[in-house]
């Protein structure tokens, strides 16, 4: 309910990713932000609530840095 509220809408800018074995959200952030503690960012969009139980093959939104 609490990250369902926070979730952003989805930007015609934004890009998908699919989720591999041994991602991490920290590691994607590093690849798109260039900053590995910006994955809190990814993981509201996506109503993500465990970082560390997302199944591989998951489609996650990575928003745009600029969609503030």
């Amino acid at each position: 309910l609490f990250t369902s509220r926070l979730a952003k809408k989805i930007e015609v800018d934004d890009e998908l990713y699919t989720f591999k074995e041994d991602d991490t959200l920290e590691a994607i952030a590093t690849k798109h932000y260039k900053d590995a503690r910006a994955w809190f960012q990814i993981a509201l969009a996506n109503n993500i609530i465990d970082p560390f139980n997302i199944p591989v093959g998951t489609i996650l939104r990575v928003p745009n840095e600029n969609n503030e």
